[in-house]
């Protein structure tokens, strides 16, 4: 459905925006973003030019203009892919250059030494493999094609060191160091790495306690790579003393909700989300009026929640549909799925 404008002001406003944007120079400086408003003010201008004279010259613009954009956002992705996996290498890549867990061309570890690696990096888990050390991987997010398998706690098992990247907050990393800590034996080493604009000097003070850190910090570029040993203090563990216990509200009344860290929006409900909720709410509420009501004539109304988190949505849509609905839930996140 796209908007139709009766404001003569408004109707101005788009004709004039898409016969700007018509200008190729224009469109190769537009982001993603900028270009999905302009998206919407073409199909905004092709409705309404088939029913305004004063906008009927802008059919013709609108269409290969909607092509130029198509074209443009597929380019901006494809550099955005680029930037994302060249980020996403940077850390592991250079942790691997510095390999801390030798000094002077000498391993650290012994050759049947058992060392978790936590999160992807197969720089990193081949370089440790070549002191002779055997690696234990650890992932609790899922990337990439190669389908490996994810868990929200490490392998059962007491380590002698670990690799880990840096995760995509700070309330994942207190997690992962504490799950790590359970796993490491006194004075194992730990090697935390990551780039500074993710927040990776902020495990410095995480670390106090569990871990003494040591000084110096390797720098190569914006990637920080620190060393610490494991102290004799308890962690938090296991995985069901991290379990946060919460109340939420999807329109029926407070109800008991439970998280882990590093979840999306803290395991909670977030404003676009509620803001969803509501829509559909209004949605069903409208559709309830029809007769048969809009979900009636599908038979076994399934719904696939990407990305679900600890599953906000998928609960709000369970209640508004049931008993039609069937849900399939689907997260990166092993710790969403628990």
């Amino acid at each position: 459905m796209v908007l139709q404008l009766h404001d003569r002001r408004q109707v101005l406003v788009i004709k004039a925006v898409v016969l700007r944007a018509s200008d190729a120079q224009i469109v190769e400086e537009l982001n993603w973003w900028s270009a999905a408003h302009l998206e919407y003010a073409c199909r905004i201008a092709k409705s309404q030019g088939n029913e305004d004279k004063e906008c009927a010259d802008l059919t013709a613009i609108a269409e290969p203009l909607l092509k130029a954009l198509t074209a443009r956002c597929a380019a901006e992705a494809e550099g955005v892919q680029k930037e994302s996996t060249a980020f996403q290498d940077g850390p592991p890549s250079a942790a691997a250059s510095l390999e801390p867990w030798a000094k002077r061309g000498q391993a650290v570890l012994g050759p049947d030494s058992s060392v978790l690696v936590y999160g992807p990096g197969r720089q990193v888990r081949r370089s440790l493999r070549k002191t002779g050390a055997t690696v234990v991987p650890w992932r609790r997010f899922a990337s990439g094609p190669a389908g490996v398998a994810t868990r929200s706690w490490p392998p059962t098992g007491v380590f002698d060191a670990c690799a880990l990247r840096y995760p995509n907050s700070s309330d994942a990393f207190e997690f992962a160091m504490n799950a790590i800590a359970s796993s490491l034996r006194p004075g194992a080493p730990l090697w935390v790495y990551g780039d500074v604009r993710e927040g990776v000097l902020g495990a410095t003070r995480t670390l106090k306690g569990l871990f003494d850190l040591r000084l110096p910090i390797q720098e190569v570029g914006d990637v920080r790579v620190l060393t610490a040993r494991r102290t004799k203090k308890d962690p938090q563990a296991p995985l069901e003393a991290w379990l946060r216990k919460e109340k939420i509200n999807l329109g029926d009344g407070p109800r008991s909700w439970v998280s882990l860290p590093g979840l999306f929006a803290g395991g909670l409900i977030d404003v676009m989300t509620q803001y969803l909720l509501d829509t559909l709410a209004q949605v069903v509420g409208d559709a309830a009026e029809k007769k048969p009501p809009l979900w009636k004539g599908i038979q076994g109304c399934r719904v696939l929640d990407f990305a679900c988190g600890t599953g906000v949505l998928a609960a709000g849509v369970l209640r508004l549909l049931e008993p039609e609905a069937k849900l399939w839930m689907l997260d990166a996140d092993s710790a969403a799925l628990e």
